[in-house]
């Protein structure tokens, strides 16, 4: 029952028989309104809907409701005994917002209703929402408390859910993002927790563990080992959930049951010693298909037991999982394709560029024979001009599989970037007089050394100023401009006033295998792999390649940017051509695989002077080598048993000998 809340008397009263009547009736209706509210206060007190309670100036409680004991786990004989104070359900950490609350009640009558935590008879915390007010002409105070543990409990939990969906993006590395889930889920959900990949065999391997006390993770990683020479068994909590694909729940844990359904008293043993409680196990699975299961327990260490609730939120965690292994997964495929795709167009490459050498090299010899008649000596040159096309083509695309694969590699030294572009010029100028073009040099830039590679610069800068070559039309002006934007940078330009491109081909100017205009590839050939070549080479020398065109029929302007270098004392012009009449005859050890290369190449270097001595592979190449004096070694870098690279460094090694890769 409510304390009864009784009106103070008036101490002075009207004479007059009518004044007494009317102050009587007055009484009365103060007296019937008093009591109607008090029934409505003890309808509201005795329905349970919240918890209510009565205190003291002292904050002590003096009376409650049945729903204010329960939720705190209080009997009414302690409430009677006076043992109930607002300051002893109180945890430590709250007294400021107490204070504020008491403050606020004694300024204005009524607190407005405030979050906090009360401790329950069995020391856990719960969280509430509380509100008070002081009872009229008295110092005592009526107060309610709303129990938030649920509401608290689904915002704990949605936010373990964000936080686990925000884990996948975190890293590639799938092992590691179920590392984090676990981190995430143990000590939140349980006090340890496992989570098994599922190979063939079938096997469950474990990818993750985490306990709450770090001291217990080495147990719990010999458990999962011995967990995971374990046969298949269809009796336990873990198969159970990859057999049927469902959840499995064991809310207390029977262990002499256990040991009957998992045959392991060692594992046993070691769920014993972390004081394990209760498990759960989620499957993991996407696409129809189980990839392994994650296994949550509690422990002696929070002294919870899992539930229905639980296992809800588990299987949540576990989805996200399951996307980490299977885009893990599907990565690893991709990336296996990419790499089978990338090796076959390199030995596709390799092969069908293999027999085109001896053609070109022999053409080329025959084409510059003397006495030949001019209408063969054409002919000649047309077959060396479409050979040496296809040979391009070629040479693309094994570069292109070099650029995916990782395998190019840069040799770099100092460059003068100008006297590179006058030899570049000088070869893209062949042949461009039947059509009227000039190519115009204007050599801008200051510094004009930079640290690269000078056989991979050239071939951009050559693909650049053959490419403006190709699209300007007759009678046309290209422009080869350098210049220093900045301290430090040099910029090399090709511009012409060629075709063009369009605005919305811009953005795929480097991608491999796209030329814009379908039928830019029909009037011009080509594969489309030149700029997507030249920007990937440009990017490893840490410099940037950019195309510009204001649209259609109005040219186009590519730009190199490299960072400039300390030119060296005796600089050489990089690229220059060394005329043949100036190299001595040489003793050469040439080694190359393939038999009609080999005879070309030789007969070849033998016509030049030169004394030659043939090695189809490393073994025969190391015999000739110790058995002969050579200045010079030739040699392919892929033979049959072994690397070319390899073979010239070792000769040099042993012998002194300098290399030439082809």
């Amino acid at each position: 029952m409510l304390p009864l809340l009784k009106p103070k008397r008036r101490r002075s009263f009207r004479k007059g028989a009518g004044g007494s009547v009317r102050r009587l009736d007055t009484g009365r209706s103060l007296l019937q309104a008093l009591r109607e509210s008090q029934a409505r206060a003890e309808r509201l007190f005795e329905a349970n809907i919240l918890g209510i309670f009565y205190a003291d100036e002292k904050a002590r409680i003096t009376s409650a409701n049945d729903a204010f004991l329960s939720m705190l786990g209080h009997s009414r004989e302690t409430l009677e005994c006076g043992e109930l104070s607002w300051v002893e359900l109180t945890p430590a950490g709250w007294e400021e917002a107490d204070e504020k609350a008491m403050v606020e009640l004694m300024a204005t009558g009524a607190c407005a209703p405030y979050e906090k935590e009360l401790r329950r008879a069995d020391g856990s915390r719960m969280p509430v929402l509380a509100g008070s007010a002081l009872l009229p002409e008295s110092d005592a105070s009526v107060g309610f408390v709303l129990d938030l543990s649920i509401r608290k409990r689904a915002e704990a939990r949605a936010a373990l859910l964000a936080e686990a969906g925000s884990a996948l993006s975190e890293s590639l590395d799938y092992e590691e993002t179920l590392e984090r889930l676990l981190y995430l889920t143990v000590p939140r959900l349980a006090d340890y927790g496992l989570i098994c990949e599922l190979e063939e065999g079938p096997r469950l391997r474990p990818v993750a563990l985490r306990h709450v006390d770090p001291s217990g993770e080495e147990l719990l990683r010999h458990l999962g080992e011995v967990f995971a020479a374990l046969p298949e068994n269809p009796m336990s909590l873990l198969w159970r959930a990859v057999k049927s694909g469902e959840s499995q729940l064991a809310a207390s844990v029977n262990y002499e049951t256990a040991l009957k359904v998992t045959r392991n008293s060692e594992l046993l043993e070691g769920f014993a010693r972390m004081g394990s409680r209760s498990f759960l196990t989620a499957p993991l699975a996407a696409r129809g298909e189980v990839l392994g299961v994650m296994v949550l327990a509690t422990s002696d260490v929070s002294g919870r037991n899992l539930g229905p609730d639980d296992l809800e939120l588990a299987e949540g965690i576990a989805a996200r999982a399951s996307l980490a292994i299977d885009n893990a997964r599907l990565y690893g495929r991709a990336e296996a394709a990419s790499k089978a795709k990338d090796h076959f167009l390199a030995a596709l490459s390799h092969e069908l560029r293999t027999p085109l050498t001896p053609v070109l090299l022999r053409v080329a010899a025959l084409a510059r024979s003397p006495g030949l008649p001019e209408p063969l000596r054409a002919d000649l040159r047309m077959i060396q001009r479409n050979v040496e096309l296809e040979a391009k083509l070629i040479d693309d695309l094994l570069d292109l599989t070099r650029v995916s694969r990782g395998k190019l590699s840069l040799h770099l030294e100092t460059v003068d970037v100008h006297a590179l572009l006058e030899h570049t010029i000088a070869i893209c100028s062949e042949g461009v007089e039947v059509r009227t073009l000039v190519i115009g040099f204007e050599p801008g830039a200051a510094e004009r050394y930079v640290r690269a590679d000078a056989a991979r610069l050239q071939q951009v800068l050559w693909n650049l100023i053959k490419n403006a070559v190709k699209f300007t039309p007759a009678g046309g002006r290209i422009r080869v401009v350098t210049r220093n934007p900045e301290e430090g940078r040099v910029e090399i330009a090709v511009i012409d006033p060629g075709i063009g491109i369009a605005p919305e081909d811009l953005p795929r100017l480097f991608n491999a295998f796209e030329q814009g205009n379908p039928a830019i590839t029909r009037a011009f050939g080509g594969l489309g792999l030149g700029l997507a070549i030249c920007k990937a080479l440009v990017d490893q020398h840490g410099g940037t390649l950019t195309g510009l065109s204001p649209g259609r029929g109005r040219g186009a302007t590519f730009t190199v940017s490299l960072a400039t270098a300390i030119a060296p004392e005796a600089a050489r012009p990089a690229g220059a051509a060394v005329g043949p009449a100036a190299a001595p005859a040489l003793r050469l050890l040439l080694v190359e695989d393939n038999e009609p290369t080999l005879q070309v190449m030789s007969d070849l270097l033998e016509l030049a002077g030169h004394e030659v001595k043939a090695a189809a592979n490393v073994r025969a190449a190391r015999e000739l080598a110790a058995s002969h004096t050579f200045d010079l070694v030739v040699s392919d870098l892929g033979l049959p048993d072994g690397s070319g690279f390899d073979l010239m460094r070792e000769l040099r090694e042993r012998y002194g000998l300098q290399g030439i890769a082809v």
